[in-house]
């Protein structure tokens, strides 16, 4: 098992290296806060079980809608001030 910490844009994060990719563990909510504090709490055997945990489909699918949700009211937001600047910049023009 290789394990590896990284970047997800401003959040630090860690996880298990596959050969597809890398298994997210600081994502889930009672994960530690970094590898360091994972392997010193944990133990490399409590890291298995977080990646194990990850990979139940459940726990997979509820992170994918969070993500998908998030990305959707940010969208939302987005449209909405958008169509706000289009409606200011109508008034202005008349």
């Amino acid at each position: 098992m290789k394990l590896t910490s990284f970047y997800i844009g401003d959040r630090s994060s860690y996880g298990i290296v596959t050969d597809t990719g890398v298994i997210d563990l600081g994502c889930l909510p009672d994960a530690p806060d970094n590898l360091r504090q994972a392997l010193s709490q944990l133990g490399v055997d409590g890291v298995k079980a977080l990646g194990h945990k990850l990979m139940d489909p459940y726990v997979v699918t509820l992170e994918v809608l969070a993500l998908l949700l998030t990305a959707a009211l940010i969208g939302a937001v987005a449209v909405a001030q958008g169509a706000e600047v289009n409606k200011k910049e109508d008034s202005d023009d008349a």
